[in-house]
C-alpha cells in the first residue's frame, strides 16, 4: 500500500519560499506514474470517505524538487498530513454528493464504489490546502461531468504574482477561463450561504488565502431568500474578476490627506502641481467630503459637492467659485478616485459618473476673467521709461506670449541670436513660497519661438549688461545662466516679478491686467492680425488648436466679418456679381 510519506516525503512544501513556485498540476499525469488504484486505495485505506487526490496533487507540484530543499522534519509532516486528514474525513454521517468535486467510480474486488463527500468537509480540506500550499481550485466547463481529473490545480507560493495564461486546457478537453490575470490577496478559494435572520435573509461570504487566513463579509436585510443569492452571486462574481474589494471604514479625508497626497509627493507629480492639489484638496474637498466613508460615496455626493462650490465655495464666504475652478477640483477628485480603484480600495470611479462644470462653462469663465489690451495700449506699456532694469523681459513677455514661469527660467544656453530664436526648456515657478526650477508644464509646453528684430537687440544689449554686472560682482556673482535675473544674477521671485508688473502697469496709466493677460494680449493681436490659429496655438503651447479657439472664441467674430469682406473683395476684383442667397440663381 502507498503511503504518503513514500509518495513525497522529501518535498512537501518545498516551495512554499520559493518565488518562482507556480505550477499547474495535471491529476491524470499523477495518476499515470502512481496509477489510480494505488491513490484509490489509500483513500479507501484512510477511510475519509473523500477524495484525497486534492492533497496528492498539491503533493505532486514539489515532486521534482531534491531532498535538501524539504523544510519540514518528520514530525512537522506527520502533523500536517493528520491535519489534512482530520479536515477529510466525513463527521456528518450520511453524506451529499458534491458535483464540482465528485470522484469518478472506482472498481474495488469486482464491485464499482463511489466515494462521496461532505460539501463542509470539502471546503474546509480546501481551504486548509488555500492556507498551507498557497493553491487554487480552477473551475470544470462543460457538461460532461464534473470530476477533479478533469482540472488542473494552480499552485501559488506566496507574493508570486505572475500573470496567469488566458486559458487553461484539461487533462480531458475541458477549458477553464482565467479571468484573473493576477493573484490579489483574496486569490484562493471563496465559499458563502445565505441564511434568514427575523424577517429578513442575509448572507455570508468567506474568503481564504492570501495575507491572512480568513476574511469574511457579510450583508442582511434583503427581504426575501432570492435577493439573498442574488447579491451572494454578485460579490462572487466580483470575486472572480478581480473587482472585489474589502470592506472598510476608511473616509474620503483619511484617504487624500494620509495616502494619496504623500503619495503624490515629486517627482511623482511636479512641485506646483502637488502643491496646487493639495491646497484645493484641504480648501475645499476634505472640508465638505472629508467625513464620508470612502466605499460608500457615490455620484449624487458629487454633484451637490460641485452644486456648493459654484454656490458658496469661496474659502471667504464672499460667494461662489468659478466653473474653471470647480472643473479643476473634479480632475483632482477623479484622479484621486482613479488611484483609490487602482490600490483596491474602491471598486469604481465614481466620479466617472459625477456632472461637473462642462468644458465648455469653464472655457467661457476664463474668457470673462481674461482682458487684454489694445494695440495702442500695448505699445503704450513697452514704450515706457526704457531704462527700466526690465525692460527687455517686458518686451520678451509680451513679444512671445511665454508664460511668467517660461520667462523667469529662460537661460542663455537656449537663446539663438543667430537663428532669432529660443526655445523653451525649464521652467521658474513659486512652489510652497520657493522657486523651484523644472521641466516645462508638458511636453507641448517645450517648444522653440521665433523673435522678431526688436527682440534680438534688446536680448544682445541684456547680455552685454549682465557681463558687466558679473564684473563687478566677482566672486559674488551667481552663474545659473539665466536672461532675466537679478544684478547679482540670482533668480528673480515670481511673485515679485508680478508685483513689479503691476507697479509698471499704474506707471503707465493704462487699463491693469494680470501678468498673465500679456500672454493672452499677445494671443488676441495674432488672431486679430488673421495669423493662422495652428501657429497661435504653438508659440503658445497649447496642447490642440481647439482648445485655443474655445479660449480665444471672443476673437473670431471679428475675424468672420474681415474673411467676408475678404472674400467679397476678392470675388468683385475678379468682375463677377456677388448672387444674393436665396435667388432663382440657386436653383
Amino acid at each position: 500500500m502507498l503511503a504518503l510519506e513514500e509518495l513525497a516525503a522529501d518535498k512537501v512544501l518545498a516551495l512554499f519560499a520559493r518565488a518562482e513556485a507556480r505550477d499547474l498540476v495535471d491529476v491524470r499525469a499523477l495518476a499515470e506514474r502512481f496509477g489510480w488504484n494505488r491513490l484509490l486505495a489509500l483513500a479507501a485505506e484512510k477511510d475519509t470517505g473523500f477524495d484525497l487526490r486534492h492533497f496528492l496533487d498539491a503533493l505532486r507540484a514539489f515532486d521534482r524538487l531534491p531532498p535538501a530543499e524539504f523544510p519540514l522534519d518528520r514530525g512537522e509532516y506527520d502533523e500536517l498530513r493528520e491535519e489534512v486528514h482530520a479536515c477529510a474525513t466525513n463527521t456528518r454521517g450520511g453524506s451529499t454528493r458534491n458535483d464540482r468535486f465528485s470522484v469518478p467510480p472506482v472498481s474495488d474486488s469486482g464491485r464499482q464504489r463511489q466515494l462521496r463527500d461532505s460539501s463542509s468537509n470539502q471546503w474546509q480540506l480546501v481551504s486548509l490546502l488555500t492556507r498551507k500550499f498557497n493553491v487554487d481550485f480552477g473551475e470544470p466547463r462543460g457538461n460532461s461531468g464534473s470530476h477533479m481529473s478533469r482540472c488542473r490545480l494552480v499552485i501559488l507560493a506566496p507574493g508570486h504574482r505572475r500573470a496567469l495564461p488566458s486559458r487553461v486546457v484539461c487533462p480531458q478537453g475541458a477549458e477553464i477561463d482565467r479571468r484573473r490575470q493576477s493573484a490579489p490577496w483574496w486569490h484562493g478559494v471563496m465559499s458563502g450561504r445565505v441564511f434568514k435572520r427575523g424577517k429578513t435573509w442575509s448572507y455570508v461570504v468567506d474568503v481564504h488565502g492570501g495575507r491572512t487566513n480568513r476574511r469574511q463579509r457579510m450583508k442582511g436585510g434583503f427581504p426575501t431568500k432570492r435577493e439573498a443569492e442574488r447579491a451572494l452571486r454578485g460579490v462572487e462574481r466580483a470575486i472572480d474578476s478581480n473587482s472585489f474589494v474589502v470592506p472598510t471604514d476608511e473616509t474620503v479625508g483619511d484617504f487624500l490627506v494620509k495616502q494619496w497626497l504623500p503619495a503624490m509627493k515629486p517627482p511623482t507629480l511636479r512641485g506646483t502641481t502637488w502643491v496646487e492639489y493639495r491646497g484645493k484638496v484641504n480648501t475645499h474637498v476634505v472640508p465638505r467630503l472629508g467625513k464620508l466613508p470612502l466605499q460608500s460615496l457615490k455620484p449624487s455626493h458629487l454633484n451637490a459637492f460641485y452644486a456648493d462650490l459654484l454656490s458658496a465655495g469661496r474659502a471667504d464666504g464672499t460667494g461662489g467659485l468659478a466653473p474653471k475652478t470647480v472643473r479643476e477640483v473634479h480632475v483632482i477628485v477623479r484622479k484621486a478616485l482613479k488611484d483609490a480603484v487602482r490600490w483596491g480600495h474602491v471598486s469604481r470611479n465614481v466620479a466617472d459618473l459625477a456632472n461637473p462644470p462642462s468644458q465648455r462653462a469653464s472655457a467661457a469663465a476664463r474668457r470673462r476673467t481674461m482682458q487684454t489690451w489694445t494695440p495702442a495700449e500695448l505699445h503704450a506699456f513697452l514704450e515706457h521709461d526704457p531704462e527700466d532694469r526690465l525692460h527687455y523681459a517686458w518686451i520678451v513677455t509680451a513679444t512671445t506670449g511665454m508664460r511668467r514661469s517660461e520667462v523667469l527660467g529662460l537661460r542663455w544656453a537656449d537663446v539663438d541670436m543667430a537663428a532669432a530664436s529660443l526655445a523653451v526648456r525649464q521652467r521658474l515657478a513659486s512652489v510652497d513660497g520657493r522657486p523651484e526650477l523644472s521641466e516645462p508644464k508638458s511636453n507641448r509646453s517645450g517648444r522653440v519661438l521665433d523673435l522678431d528684430e526688436r527682440t534680438v537687440a534688446v536680448l544682445r544689449a541684456r547680455r552685454a549688461q549682465q557681463a558687466e554686472y558679473r564684473l563687478v560682482c566677482g566672486p559674488a556673482w551667481h552663474d545659473l545662466d539665466l536672461v532675466v535675473s537679478r544684478e547679482d544674477g540670482l533668480w528673480i521671485h515670481p511673485d515679485w516679478f508680478s508685483e513689479l508688473f503691476r507697479r509698471r502697469v499704474a506707471a503707465v496709466g493704462i487699463r491693469p491686467i494680470r501678468l498673465h493677460d500679456l500672454r493672452h494680449t499677445h494671443a488676441t493681436l495674432l488672431l486679430q492680425a488673421g495669423v493662422n490659429a495652428k501657429i497661435v496655438s504653438e508659440r503658445l503651447g497649447h496642447h490642440s488648436v481647439a482648445f485655443t479657439l474655445d479660449t480665444y472664441a471672443h476673437v473670431m467674430p471679428g475675424m468672420q466679418a474681415a474673411a467676408v469682406r475678404q472674400l467679397s473683395d476678392l470675388v468683385a476684383a475678379a468682375g463677377a456679381p456677388i448672387v444674393p442667397a436665396g435667388s432663382d440663381a440657386d436653383v
